[in-house]
Parts: structure tokens; sequence; C-alpha cells
């Protein structure tokens, strides 16, 4: 592409000068010299940016790899890229089509707060089964946090999400539709095994569980 010979530049040297007229050539030289600087300052001005979002981000590792995860072919380093997302590429999509398969299985019945449950927002209250149907299947472990909502930070309600191979993942967070922000809470598991054992202790949140599998049983 643009390998011209000496004898084609030429050719359209000339071509130039005849539709352009000689007089007009300084100009026509001087506005494309102004239009690369411009687009090299753009260029430069994009680039700053890039590295202080990076930065800010704290993203420069993923500089260290060269590998898309996406396009590797090599296992090795398909699995090196990999390890740089929050969970691996597979792994996030398999959870991600489970919880759309566990979507229409929600319901009023198995909602926390029945009453507050409506049928354009299925995951509503929903954090406790979903995360536990996610814990059967994947394994991990439960995080058990208090969402605040942004407008009003007196409103509060307790949310629970799975933490696979130490990554994060909340597949019902949706359900806040962007309203709430997640705060560490201390958990008393003196009495308890784990977050599931005190989740599982709780009467109502145990009854929601049981029939939730129930659906899964059956629906999936």
């Amino acid at each position: 592409m643009f390998d011209f010979s000496f004898a084609e530049l030429f050719i359209v040297i000339a071509v130039a000068i005849f539709l352009i007229g000689p007089k007009d050539i300084p100009g026509l030289l001087k506005s494309l010299g102004q239009g690369v600087r411009r687009l090299q300052y753009i260029r430069y001005s994009m680039t700053s940016q890039f590295d202080k979002f990076m930065d800010e981000n704290n993203l420069n590792e993923i500089r260290h790899f060269s590998v898309d995860p996406m396009e590797a072919t090599d296992e090795k380093a398909y699995d090196e890229a990999e390890e740089m997302l929050p969970i691996k590429l597979t792994q996030q999509k398999s959870l991600e089509e489970y919880v759309q398969k566990l979507i229409p299985l929600c319901s009023k019945k198995t909602a926390y707060r029945p009453g507050k449950w409506r049928k354009n927002n299925p995951l509503f209250d929903h954090c406790v089964p979903v995360s536990l149907a996610i814990q059967d299947e994947f394994g991990g472990e439960l995080k058990i946090v208090t969402a605040v909502n942004k407008n009003d930070p007196k409103d509060t309600v307790g949310h629970v999400y799975n933490v696979i191979d130490g990554k994060e993942f909340d597949g019902t967070e949706e359900q806040f539709q962007d309203n709430y922000t997640f705060e560490a809470r201390d958990i008393d598991l003196s009495e308890h095994k784990n977050e599931r054992a005190l989740l599982l202790d709780d009467p109502d949140m145990k009854e929601k569980y049981e029939l939730f599998k129930a659906k899964i049983a059956e629906g999936l």
C-alpha cells in the first residue's frame, strides 16, 4: 500500500501541478503540513490521555502482556493473559450464561421481600438464592456486604455475591440499576461454619432457597 516508484510519483506531481497550478502548490503543501502536524498532536493527546487513564486505574500491569486472551493460540500464553481479568473468560461466560438461565426462575415466591418484587426487575431480592445456586454449581465462597442507596444513605439492604477462585462475581448486581454502592460489613461467624451456613440458618431464606433449587431441578 502506498508503494510508489519514482516515475509514478513524478506523474502524480505533474498531474497535481497541471490541475492545481504551480502558484497554488506551496499553499497546498503548507496546508498538508499543518494537517499532518495536527494529526500528530491529536495522536499525542490521545496517547497521553490513555496513559493517564492506565496510571489512575492501576492498569499498567496489562501492558506487560502482548497476548490478547481472545486471540491467543498458545495455551500457556492464554492462561497468563487471562489471569489479568477479574474472572477467567471461559468461567465468566459460563457464569453469565448460568445466571441468564436462572432469571426466568425468579418470582415473588422466591424473593426475600415478595411485596416489592416486580417482573421488570426479576433479580430483585434474589441475591441469596442466586448466589447459593451459583456456589452449588461453581463452588467458591460467599461475600456478605451492605448495599447503600446513593441518593439516600439511610436506605441500606444486605447483599450477597460470589467469590470464585479469589475473583468476585455478582450475579444479581443489575437489580440495583447502578443506584447503590457496596460497603463491607462485619459478619459474626462464631456460631456458623461459614457465610452459607449463616444464611441458611434463617428459616425464611432457607425456604426460598430450597424452592428456588427445586425450580432449578425442574427448569434447567
